[in-house]
């Protein structure tokens, strides 16, 4: 069981219950709970708005590979490094698949 004396991480708000019974429970002001909030609120906007982005350029250039697309949304102001953006293809099926490294042969001439 835990303490009123050890607060938990911010992220197991409850935002369902009241936010005096949640703030006691975590040992938290009210204003850190709705600075929280809408720290939350903006960084949910901000990833959709880069996977928008992304999408949008997925449609012009499905067939590119990553330093193509990345580089150019980099330049226009989003802030993603590589693996996250990676995670935004392989979450949306954006990913370029590769192509196969030989290929396959016939057995044109047998020698019998």
């Amino acid at each position: 069981m835990i303490s009123n004396s050890t607060p938990l991480p911010i992220k197991f708000f409850c935002w369902e219950t009241a936010i005096e019974t949640t703030c006691n429970g975590y040992n938290l002001h009210r204003n850190a709970s709705y600075k929280f909030l809408t720290r939350y609120v903006k960084r949910k906007i901000a990833k959709k708005k880069e996977i928008y982005r992304i999408k949008e350029d997925h449609i012009i250039q499905p067939q590119a590979g990553h330093k193509k697309r990345h580089k150019p949304l980099i330049k226009q102001g989003l802030k993603v490094n590589t693996s996250q953006f990676f995670g935004i293809l392989r979450i949306n099926y954006m990913l370029v698949k590769r192509k196969k490294s030989s290929c396959k042969t016939t057995d044109s001439h047998p020698r019998f």
